[in-house]
């Protein structure tokens, strides 16, 4: 362990978006006394990040996915889904329509996984398909768009607020300004984005509503132009 190699004398000094119970009491376990800073829930949904929820028809989330690409000015993003089974065929479905992508989920590791961010972050693949695996800890300025392909959820189904702080956090990162896309196909969806926004922030929904039409992506093109304005 790191910590046994450190002097008497050493500051720990642990930082997360997030902490579980089991990782909480490890910290504790090696620095009983420290002091702790939490930031209220309220105050986690990042300014800098214009999140839309956007309704779809049942089996058309692939098409609106790539509206969106074809008509937002995108330079890099990150398209989130909660299993790798989901990841890999949305990954191939892109790939056969021509779209450079890359794809990473936890059967992915070691080197081939760095190979693959290496690719991603010199922008030779634009779209990287992924699970909750790259939620967390990954900063490539570059992204502009995150697609939350599914509302975010546990195993057992219950709505998982914190992966969709993480995910969302893939943009709006170095000062720019970013997007974040949720795709919602029926009033289940609707109910589990709404229940994260409550969570975060009761007093008013955050994200701001869009149907999947190329009419009104159009329009949110000119919406998203106008808010790196300000």
């Amino acid at each position: 362990m790191i910590i046994s190699k450190c002097s008497a004398d050493c500051q720990y000094l642990f930082f997360s978006a997030t902490y579980t119970d089991a990782c909480l009491k490890f910290c504790q376990s090696l620095a009983p006394s420290a002091f702790t800073i939490n930031i209220k829930k309220s105050n986690v949904m990042i300014k800098q990040i214009f999140q839309v929820r956007m309704k779809v028809e049942m089996g058309k989330k692939l098409q609106v996915l790539k509206d969106c690409y074809t008509n937002l000015e995108t330079e890099s993003s990150i398209v989130f889904l909660d299993t790798r089974a989901e990841a890999e065929a949305v990954s191939k479905m892109l790939i056969d329509d021509g779209y450079p992508v890359s794809t990473l989920h936890g059967d992915i590791k070691g080197d081939m996984r760095d190979a693959i961010m290496e690719q991603f972050r010199n922008q030779e693949t634009k779209f990287l398909v992924t699970t909750n695996v790259l939620a967390r800890g990954v900063d490539v300025p570059s992204v502009s768009v995150v697609v939350n392909y599914n509302v975010p959820r546990k195993q057992g189904g219950v709505v998982d607020d914190e992966s969709y702080v993480h995910r969302i956090g893939r943009t709006g990162r170095f000062a720019n300004k970013g997007i974040a896309i949720t795709l919602l196909e029926n009033e289940e969806d609707e109910r589990a984005l709404e229940s994260i926004e409550n969570e975060f922030n009761p007093a008013e929904r955050t994200t701001v509503p869009c149907d999947s039409s190329k009419k009104s992506i159009l329009a949110l093109k000119q919406q998203l132009r106008d808010f790196k304005k300000t």
